[in-house]
């Protein structure tokens, strides 16, 4: 009890996936995904074969991107993050953090102006069904409490950029 042990060997074993299509001129899809097997294969406190916490071991995306008249862009997306073990937990024996799902969706501008400049404008909503969920959560070896990071609610991001080229 109070004390931290680094894991002497661990093995990552994984596959990431991402590819794009353009469904008709105006419509793309795009989707990622991730295979993540994080094993410890040596440990003085632990037998070999347990599973590291904190990493999922299946996330991705998918998601749609509409070109519209006047440089207009729409796009939603569905981001999905698997169940991953509570950091300090290597046996555990404190739970998980549960899988998750959360939706974006996003609309842009794009100007181009004299002189080689590019304006862009974008409006993104994120986690638009407002789930609750933590991306992380770490077991304290001292006072045997368990400590969350609970992500943002749903909020929207403005941003625009100037861009140019020589």
């Amino acid at each position: 009890f109070g004390t931290n042990e680094n894991v002497r060997r661990v093995r990552h074993r994984g596959l990431e996936l991402s590819g794009r299509i353009q469904l008709c001129e105006w419509l793309e899809a795009y989707g990622t995904y991730t295979y993540d097997d994080v094993e410890i294969r040596q440990s003085d406190s632990f037998g070999e074969g347990l599973r590291l916490p904190i990493t999922p071991k299946h996330r991705g995306t998918l998601g749609f991107t509409a070109t519209l008249p006047l440089g207009l862009e729409a796009g939603l997306n569905a981001n999905y993050v698997g169940s991953r073990g509570v950091a300090n937990s290597l046996d555990g024996a404190v739970g998980e953090l549960g899988k998750y799902a959360t939706y974006d969706a996003r609309i842009g501008w794009k100007h181009e102006l004299p002189g080689g400049l590019l304006l862009q404008l974008d409006a993104i909503g994120h986690n638009l069904t407002d789930r609750e969920y933590s991306d992380f959560a770490g077991f304290s070896t001292f006072s045997r409490f368990i400590g969350s990071y609970p992500a943002r609610d749903r909020h929207y991001t403005v941003s625009a950029r100037l861009s140019f080229e020589l």
